[in-house]
């Protein structure tokens, strides 16, 4: 039996101790001998994504000699950001620590997106290409080749067995996720397009357009069942609402609109930015929208009524996206930074720093 040695690090940072293990110990075992066992207690690697779960040792978790685990009394959060510098990167929310960083992309990264279980990420970038990268050690598995132009949106659908792109070729392409096959490509368009994404139940996709429209499809058959015309210029970004039943789509004629997803009639437009709006995202209950706007703010609005709640101080090309409990928002910007907040009072919580370049896109993990 050898001896290794961990350190136990706090949410905060702070190390709690450092200690001589067995590698047939628990979660339990560290947790008694530190003097922390606590129901809900999880143990996470700071080094990688993996949980040691109850009744898990630290040999079969792969612990090494040397090792720092993270103390986090609530499930783990991680965010994945996307950026000029040509990386996307993973983080630890509750820690702000940098855990992975993803490199091969021959350009800017564009977006970046968990799978619905969290286990693998998909990049798009301008060196016209998608890319899925294994979460856990940030290993390329597969590259999406065929679009003729930059690629601006990739994004899993909610069974994680598609990827659907968006590429300023004009085209939208739905991929088989565990080939890189392409299966499908959507035409109509008639500009760049910005943004692509899948219906909650993944039967349909949603597209926006610098042609100022954003588009319904189904995803099957790659039929267009609705054209969302409204904008008076370019669409920069389109999503569902969690139910489905809507889309949100933002636009550089500086608002952002609510769009019935069943018949593509405009239920409410959104103004109060003052410039560009380039991104929007409903919350997980579907009751708030986030918005972005070069005009240096984000802002969240009441779905229902079109009212803004709230207006947060961020850079003039951030983009947001809610937390899956909605508790938080996540902007990342030109300053090279992704930004916390707390969704309900709007306080800057946490700043995310290690990119070399502009951050494009951020989001959670499921």
């Amino acid at each position: 039996m050898y001896i290794m040695r961990v350190s136990l690090i706090t949410i905060g940072g702070g190390e709690l101790a450092v200690l001589d293990v067995e590698p047939t110990w628990s979660r339990i075992d560290i947790l008694q001998a530190f003097g922390h066992a606590s129901p809900g207690v999880v143990f996470r690697l700071l080094d990688g994504l993996a949980e040691l779960l109850p009744g898990q040792t630290l040999g079969s978790a792969g612990v090494q000699d040397g090792a720092k685990l993270t103390l986090v009394s609530e499930p783990a959060r991680f965010i994945v950001t996307a950026s000029c510098d040509s990386t996307a990167k993973i983080w630890l929310q509750q820690t702000g620590d940098c855990l992975r960083t993803l490199q091969g992309h021959g350009h800017m990264v564009n977006t970046a997106a968990f799978s619905p279980d969290g286990t693998f990420v998909v990049t798009a970038s301008a060196d016209n290409t998608a890319k899925i990268w294994l979460a856990q050690t940030g290993d390329c598995m597969r590259t999406l080749q065929g679009h003729g132009d930059m690629v601006n949106t990739a994004v899993f659908s909610p069974d994680g067995t598609f990827v659907v792109t968006a590429s300023d070729d004009e085209t939208t392409k739905i991929w088989l996720a565990e080939t890189g096959d392409c299966v499908r490509a959507l035409h109509g368009h008639r500009d760049w397009v910005k943004a692509a994404t899948f219906s909650p139940d993944g039967a349909l996709v949603v597209t926006a357009s610098i042609d100022c429209t954003a588009r319904i499809w189904q995803a099957e058959t790659g039929v267009c069942v609705h054209r969302l015309s409204g904008h008076v210029f370019g669409v920069r970004a389109a999503a569902f609402a969690p139910d489905g039943a809507f889309v949100v789509t933002a636009s550089i004629d500086g608002t952002a609109k609510i769009w019935q997803a069943g018949t593509g009639d405009c239920m409410r437009t959104l103004q109060g930015h003052a410039y560009i709006v380039h991104a929007a995202a409903f919350s997980s209950d579907g009751i708030f929208v986030v918005t972005a706007s070069i005009d240096g703010t984000a802002k969240i609005w009441q779905a229902k009524t079109g009212h803004c709640v709230r207006t947060l101080p961020c850079q003039e090309n951030s983009v947001p996206a809610f937390s899956p409990d909605g508790t938080f928002v996540v902007t990342a910007s030109s300053d090279w930074k992704a930004s916390i907040w707390q969704a309900q009072t709007g306080d800057c919580v946490r700043t995310l720093q290690g990119h070399g370049a502009s951050v494009t896109a951020v989001a959670f993990s499921p």
